[in-house]
């Protein structure tokens, strides 16, 4: 199992907002699957000033770039990234 974990500060709402009406049906054509969407984590330690936390599973690596660059995600990430900014990383989940 691999995790993308997406930390981020929402920027414009709009184009976010955009972005969030058809990742769903992205994600699911892809088979992964959100395990957190938080826009109101708390910071336990050190320093994030961001908005939201979101992780997403999928089965591995291969399914996540799939996702990742399909066509279909590649599209709706436009709105993402002009509304956001932050990082992902992706994490290899433990046996």
């Amino acid at each position: 199992m691999v995790y993308a974990i997406a930390m981020f500060s929402i920027t414009d709402g709009a184009a976010y907002r955009q972005y969030q009406s058809q990742f769903m049906a992205v994600l699911n054509r892809y088979d992964g699957r959100v395990l957190v969407a938080d826009e109101k984590p708390k910071v336990l330690e050190g320093v994030f000033n961001g908005d939201k936390v979101v992780v997403l599973a999928f089965a591995s690596e291969v399914e996540f770039r799939a996702f990742a660059d399909s066509d279909e995600y590649q599209q709706i990430s436009v709105d993402r990234r002009a509304g956001t900014k932050g990082f992902v990383v992706l994490a290899q989940g433990v046996s």
